[in-house]
């Protein structure tokens, strides 16, 4: 009996028992004895029938499927995912089949083991890399710190340090960008991730702080101090004021006073802090004073908001516990 005619009876004899229960037989492959949460899992799935199968499969989101179909009899699936408490589904779908497999049955989730060191992410990969750190000081009490993270083995997605104020946006399941106002007085920021094929430790990652005045992150290259003399208007008035006020004392004329006092008054109003205005739907708040700057908050309807400051074409405002920039046009 030839090669290929000996693996096609094989095959028969596999497949024979299926053709009374009528089911697919799926097995699994590739899986370890245990994952953590966020920890990557790669495996296979393998399915077989009696029966020539033409199928679909639809997976759910964060699923990475790759499908091959070497006979009529056998679909190959390499499948890629983050493990969770929610488990990830195939639908397969043919004109005889409608079949959901939940890709959980497959593995046994195991929690982080407790306790938790202090500044524990969340995350668990193989390894996180820190990139593009930058920080300068944000006003005379604290620094803003940002950089992005890159994970491997598992997804980014956890990540939080809990330090105050801070916005994580999410680039990719491994990918991301962090940003957080923090103390002066703080010279190195540490945290920790999980490790599950490294001995299933905690790894600590420490990031220094060396403060640049002249780089706030790899957005942009402003300081976000406030400059009254970044604005043409200002600098106006000012020049108006010290002509009214040299007018008279030279001509000794009091009503002249009339001319610094006006222009005096209409700059406190432009520059006073802490002005409640309205911010329009839609409008964009950003980390700093730049159109490349992240956006970390969108607003869905008009809100009130206090402006603390201005900087060339953006204004610094309060709102909701946060503090961030907007384009003055935004603001009624």
């Amino acid at each position: 009996m030839g090669k290929k005619k000996l693996l096609t009876f094989l095959l028969f004899l596999l497949l024979l028992p299926l053709e009374s229960w009528g089911k697919l037989l799926i097995t699994p492959s590739g899986t370890k004895e245990y994952y953590f949460p966020g920890e990557k899992v790669e495996m296979g799935l393998k399915l077989l029938s009696s029966k020539p199968m033409d199928y679909n499969f639809s997976v759910s989101r964060g699923v990475e499927v790759n499908i091959s179909h070497p006979s009529p009899y056998i679909y190959d699936l390499n499948l890629s995912f983050y493990a969770s408490k929610k488990s990830p589904e195939i639908l397969i779908h043919g004109p005889t089949l409608l079949k959901t497999i939940k890709l959980s049955k497959y593995i046994h989730l195991k929690p982080v083991p407790k306790p938790y060191p202090k500044n524990f992410t969340g995350v668990v990969a193989d390894k996180v890399e820190v990139l593009s750190v930058a920080a300068t000081p944000y006003d005379q009490n604290t620094t803003i710190l940002s950089f992005n993270l890159k994970s491997e083995g598992g997804t980014i997605a956890p990540f939080r340090l809990g330090l105050g104020e801070e916005n994580f946006t999410l680039l990719s399941p491994t990918e991301g960008q962090f940003y957080t106002i923090i103390p002066r007085s703080i010279k190195k920021v540490e945290f920790y991730y999980f490790s599950p094929n490294n001995g299933e430790s905690f790894e600590k990652v420490e990031v220094p702080l060396n403060l640049k005045l002249e780089q706030v992150t790899t957005q942009t290259d402003i300081r976000p101090e406030n400059n009254l003399l970044d604005e043409p208007v200002n600098v106006a008035l000012m020049v108006v004021s010290a002509i009214g006020i040299l007018a008279v004392l030279v001509y000794q004329r009091w009503w002249l006073l009339i001319f610094p006092l006006l222009s005096l008054g209409y700059f406190a109003y432009l520059n006073l802090p802490y002005r409640d205005k309205v911010l329009v739907a839609g409008a964009q708040v950003r980390i700093l004073p730049t159109p490349q700057s992240t956006v970390f908050y969108t607003t869905h309807e008009a809100m009130e908001v206090k402006v603390l400051r201005k900087y060339k074409d953006y204004t610094k405002i309060y709102f909701q516990n946060r503090v961030g920039w907007v384009k003055n046009d935004q603001l009624r």
